[in-house]
């Protein structure tokens, strides 16, 4: 159905009462956009509200006096329908966009990796999903890209503003085609119209003064003019003095009046910076090892359904580990593409990811290995260190034996090969095995060859027999004893075993009475210091005499201290006995208060401990002293 509404006719896919506003609005970097409100007749509430307007499409046009013919300003299709009910009324708010909306719907994620695609190309390939599309390339100027590009879930719409800021460029929707339409970057449009109008605002943009450093100039600055002539999107016109262009056109219903509303900016402030996304910044993405190269490599993204094998192909730099191993990942291995930063051009490959299926050696956690493709392989478990070829192998196991095994194995030297004793220092011991063995098969041979080989006319060769091989040979000999004659060393060997059960028992013996020694001198010592204490004790409570206890506290001092030395020696005769250690133990006062006189010290013992008995047998009489004890 047509409507006429304040000069513009819209064709709708609906039945309405009358139309009462039309917005239309045109912006940079965005898609076109139109809102309309309508009444709409009573009986088709319910079927519009439960229609699927995926096919229902607007086109709305305007007669242009200067041509003398109808233009149309806008095809689109409806995205939203909204109703609103006012008593008997029902209104409706149609709200529809340009087909390029088509082009942001769907999230993707793709790479471009082939450093000879043009932008031109990539914008192609980008599009060429759709049934439909169209641009003008208006920047690019038929330029390579400049590094490895990566769109990771992002919209068609979304990437192609993102990939217009390598040109410091925008988008500039096309909303009068049936299908999705721009052109890539502002076109330069010779027509350049002089503003008058006095109906104007002035409008900085603080944020962009602030993320982009601008200071305090005009590019901040716009302008929005009113009129009743249509300007286009990215057209030049002059304001003020100023080239300026055209960022955004609103058609609005005004006083029963349709007034366009035209922003407008310097020319040269339309510039928007370098865009990235930043999504990628710290992620990784899989891929596929395609080719190898130095210290590089060239992938398949797990992103990318096929992989472009171009001859111009991004490489990527392979991090190692260590400045000691070369060890890259082979052909048809796994990887990550690490993005440190947003900027995909940053981008480096880690991490070869293992993909076979889990045998032996992935078992346990202590066995390290490390192998190629070509069946190399050197391997750590917790018992020794095997290099394998396949033919070859070489084991180092903790023992320190070395055992090297092949089907043909060649030992080389320069100079010198030395068996058995090694060339030391004079200051070091030299290293001389016990025993070196030779054994073959079939013969050994040694030989003095200045070619590779045995010669044979110069050799010792053990085989069957034992041939000396030479030209001239020559035996000089030493007379020598004959060897021992042999005998029975049975009763020799019965004696031995005799003699030293002797000797352990003998040993025990020592063990045992030194311990039943610690024993003795610990107890004696502890009745010591009881007997002791209890003589201070009575010279502190029963005795009254000065001699009597001047001689109590001697006594029974000396007494004490004689009792904590023979615990004390007591107790390290037991250690010792234990460990086997027959050496004489410390005592204090024997061997520093008495000097290590034995004579001296058992007079004071047994003396001190004898007239400290006698104090309190005194004291306290015969049952007192065994109470004290």
């Amino acid at each position: 159905m047509q409507y006429n509404f304040k000069g513009l006719k819209i064709e709708l896919p609906y039945q309405l009462e009358h139309i009462e506003d039309v917005t239309l609005i045109e912006t940079l970097n965005d898609h076109i956009r139109v809102s309309i409100k309508a009444l709409l007749l009573e009986n088709k509430q319910d079927e519009y509200i439960n229609s699927n307007t995926e096919n229902h499409n607007i086109i709305i046009y305007q007669y242009d006096e200067k041509k003398n013919k109808e233009e149309v300003i806008f095809k689109g299709n409806v995205i939203n329908l909204k109703l609103n009910h006012y008593g008997n009324l029902s209104e409706v708010d149609i709200q529809a966009i340009s087909f390029t909306y088509q082009w942001d719907i769907e999230k993707k994620s793709r790479s471009f990796q082939n450093l000879d695609l043009t932008y031109k190309t990539l914008v192609d390939n980008v599009l060429a999903s759709y049934e439909k599309s169209s641009w003008l390339d208006f920047s690019t100027n038929g330029e390579v890209i400049r590094g490895l590009i990566v769109q990771y879930d992002e919209t068609d719409w979304e990437f192609l503003k993102r990939i217009a800021t390598h040109f410091n460029t925008v988008l500039v929707p096309e909303g009068t085609a049936a299908f999705g339409r721009i052109t890539f970057g502002i076109p330069e449009l010779l027509k350049y119209n002089t503003l008058n109008q006095e109906d104007y605002e002035v409008v900085k943009d603080l944020e962009l003064l602030k993320n982009n450093n601008l200071g305090e100039t005009q590019d901040s600055i716009s302008w929005k003019i009113r009129g009743a002539d249509r300007l286009h999107l990215g057209e030049n016109v002059i304001w003020q003095g100023i080239l300026c262009q055209v960022t955004e056109v609103l058609l609005k219903t005004e006083k029963e009046e349709l007034i366009f509303t035209y922003t407008v900016k310097p020319k040269d402030s339309i510039k928007p910076i370098l865009k990235f996304n930043p999504i990628l910044s710290g992620m990784s993405i899989s891929a596929i090892v395609k080719e190898v190269k130095g210290t590089s490599i060239r992938v398949q993204l797990s992103i990318d359904d096929k992989y472009d094998d171009s001859v111009n192909n991004k490489f990527f730099s392979y991090a190692i580990e260590s400045n000691e191993w070369y060890c890259m990942p082979i052909k048809g291995s796994k990887v990550n593409i690490y993005f440190p930063t947003r900027d995909e051009k940053d981008a480096i490959a880690v991490n070869a990811i293992r993909t076979m299926s889990n045998g032996s050696k992935t078992q346990d956690p202590r066995c390290k290995s490390f192998s190629n493709d070509s069946g190399s392989e050197m391997k750590m478990d917790g018992e020794a260190i095997n290099y394998s070829t396949g033919g070859v192998n070489i084991k180092l196991d903790e023992q320190g034996n070395v055992s090297i095994s092949g089907d043909s194995i060649i030992i080389n030297a320069a100079g010198k090969l030395q068996l058995g004793i090694k060339d030391v220092a004079p200051d070091e011991t030299p290293f001389i095995p016990n025993n070196i063995s030779l054994s073959a098969k079939e013969g050994i041979y040694l030989s003095k060859s200045p070619f590779d080989g045995v010669d044979e006319a110069l050799a010792i060769s053990v085989a069957d027999r034992t041939d000396l091989i030479a030209a001239n040979i020559f035996s000089d000999g030493s007379t020598k004893n004959p060897p021992a004659e042999t005998f029975d060393d049975s009763e020799l060997r019965a004696q031995d075993a005799k003699d030293m059960q002797a000797i352990n028992q003998q040993a025990q013996a020592e063990v045992e009475a030194k311990l039943q020694a610690g024993k003795s001198k610990f107890g004696f010592g502890a009745i010591a210091l009881a007997i002791g204490g209890a003589a201070l004790f009575a010279a502190a409570t029963v005795l009254t005499g000065g001699a009597a206890i001047a001689i109590a506290v001697a006594a029974g001092t000396t007494a004490m201290a004689v009792g904590a030395s023979e615990m004390a020696e007591g107790a390290s005769d037991y250690t010792k006995a234990q460990s086997g250690d027959m050496s004489k133990s410390y005592n204090f006062m024997r061997d520093t208060v008495c000097g290590g006189n034995e004579t001296l010290y058992n007079i004071i013992k047994y003396g001190s401990v004898c007239i400290s008995a006698g104090v309190v047998l005194v004291a306290f009489g015969p049952q007192g002293l065994l109470l004290k004890l």
